[in-house]
């Protein structure tokens, strides 16, 4: 039997129109990386040399992420609170050290609690989950600007496909809701 979390997360919770960068310029992932940071911190009040340090002393780890065209870069911070997630869809696709060596044209942010490990696998799943769908990643990539993404990201009117799905177990296993 799957144990269900305390506290369910949902994509409402985690991101914002004003945590989506629309139209981010970059060819390379320290350009991307830097910009994605800097609105994190800007946000949450935090310092950017402390989330791209805590970001460097992961070297070598492939990218998470649910593949096909999305990178999902993540870290625990001592602020803030409750997990925070930003994402970037960028003008043109780049190579990003992605797990299945595909270029990228979205790239989230995840962030949480460093003493709530659980809480940022928790919020990387409920991410991923929705950026699993083809439909979702596609309409991300013809979407008009932030506010469009984010309706995108939290609305119920882009399901993700049952084919979407790498394992038939995923479905079952509801760890986030989508409002």
């Amino acid at each position: 039997m799957i144990q269900m979390p305390k506290r369910e997360l949902s994509l409402t919770r985690l991101i914002s129109p004003e945590r989506i960068l629309s139209r981010l310029p970059g060819n390379a992932r320290h350009q991307v990386t830097r910009a994605l940071v800097g609105a994190a911190a800007c946000d949450l009040g935090l310092e950017a040399k402390t989330i791209l340090t805590t970001l460097a002393h992961q070297p070598g780890q492939p990218t998470f992420g649910p593949a096909r065209g999305v990178a999902m870069l993540h870290v625990g911070v001592d602020v803030p609170r409750r997990p925070a997630a930003f994402l970037a869809r960028l003008k043109e696709p780049i190579a990003f050290g992605a797990a299945d060596g595909e270029f990228v044209q979205i790239v989230t942010l995840v962030l949480a609690p460093t003493d709530e490990p659980s809480t940022l696998l928790r919020a990387m799943a409920c991410v991923a989950r929705r950026l699993r769908s083809r439909s979702v990643r596609e309409a991300i990539r013809t979407a008009h600007d932030a506010v469009a993404i984010f309706s995108i990201l939290v609305e119920e009117r882009w399901p993700a496909a049952a084919s979407d799905f790498h394992d038939k177990e995923d479905r079952r296993a509801k760890l986030c809701r989508l409002s």
